[in-house]
């Protein structure tokens, strides 16, 4: 059983770190954010972007937090550019 979970945790790095280019850069970029971008990211970031449809996933996670009065819809946007900054960061 030990066996399978170190194989297991293994495999869940591997497929991480390919998810994510560069992971690091996104968590460190994630770390500056304000309340608002952070939900954001880690939403965005929670739903696998990847370089291709990043812009959408942030725009759709906005939109969704937003709807669900967890952002305020009035700096939405700006919240929306901070975050997006990093989760670009996180898969380039």
């Amino acid at each position: 059983m030990k066996h399978a979970v170190g194989v297991l945790a293994t495999i869940l790095t591997i497929s991480s770190t390919a998810a994510f280019a560069n992971a690091a850069a996104g968590d460190t970029c994630a770390m500056k954010l304000n309340g608002d971008s952070f939900l954001i990211y880690a939403a965005s970031m929670a739903d696998k972007p990847t370089r291709g449809n990043w812009q959408s996933v942030v725009e759709a996670q906005t939109k969704l937090l937003v709807s669900g009065n967890r952002i305020a819809a009035g700096n939405a946007k700006d919240s929306e550019t901070a975050a997006g900054s990093c989760v670009k960061a996180a898969v380039e």
